[in-house]
């Protein structure tokens, strides 16, 4: 008689897709009911494909994670998350999002700007140079550019986003001025010189009157080379 929990697993194969998958963010409520639902249990009238099931169905990430490695035999379990040990090396692990060496000096280039005809300067004038970057906590940078304009956000893995708004002077005619809502979403990379480089995408809202129907937007690539770091000692000719 064909096993009712093998026909469930097939189903969620169909619709999710099976195999070597690595469970990020979106992906944990899928993992739970896959493993759940396939494990072989000595107890014939186990109710954890169905709990799982009901879990899943919050689409909560957090709490489908919680359940699957509470509840889900350790054998069933097909994503190591270093759930083995004591509890305090467990929450390292899982809280040591950044990594290691990312924070330090770093020299920032800019190219293919678009958007904003004429305007162009607000991204050339406070991106491009030196920028620092610090760890605020396990989950968030912060980058800082022309001395004192602060971006920070989140990293999950090595994806990175950081935004923030500046109030800025125009450095062309010394006159006015404008809000400038920035965002940068890119990654990190690690080189084999020990120091890191930082790719992304900028985009910044320009607002130089308080009206949105006024404001324009740039679009801008980055890259920023680490000069100085806790395993860089380097300059930018050597990338």
């Amino acid at each position: 008689m064909t096993d009712l929990r093998w026909v469930f697993v097939f189903t969620l194969c169909g619709l999710y897709g099976c195999g070597d998958k690595e469970a990020g963010n979106a992906a944990w409520c899928n993992q739970l009911l896959v493993d759940a639902c396939a494990c072989e249990s000595t107890d014939d009238d186990s109710d954890l494909c169905q709990d799982a099931d009901a879990v899943a169905g919050s689409d909560d990430d957090a709490a489908c994670r919680s359940y699957y490695y509470a509840s889900v035999p350790a054998e069933c379990q097909t994503v190591d998350d270093g759930d083995s040990g004591s509890d305090e090396e467990a929450t390292d692990e899982q809280t040591d999002a950044i990594p290691t060496g990312v924070e330090g000096q770093y020299s920032t280039q800019v190219d293919s700007v678009t958007g904003c005809a004429g305007e162009s300067h607000w991204i050339e004038d406070t991106v491009p140079g030196p920028m620092n970057v610090d760890v605020v906590d396990s989950e968030r940078l912060r980058f800082v550019v022309s001395g004192d304009l602060s971006l920070s956000g989140s990293v999950v893995g090595l994806s990175y986003t950081v935004t923030g708004v500046w109030a800025v002077a125009s450095e062309e005619d010394g006159v006015g001025g404008a809000d400038l809502g920035v965002s940068i979403s890119g990654v990190l990379e690690s080189q084999s010189n020990g120091c890191w480089v930082i790719d992304g995408d900028v985009e910044m809202v320009v607002d130089q009157d308080g009206l949105e129907a006024t404001s324009c937007q740039l679009s801008a690539t980055m890259t920023a080379y680490q000069l100085r770091g806790e395993d860089c000692d380097s300059s930018p000719e050597l990338y």
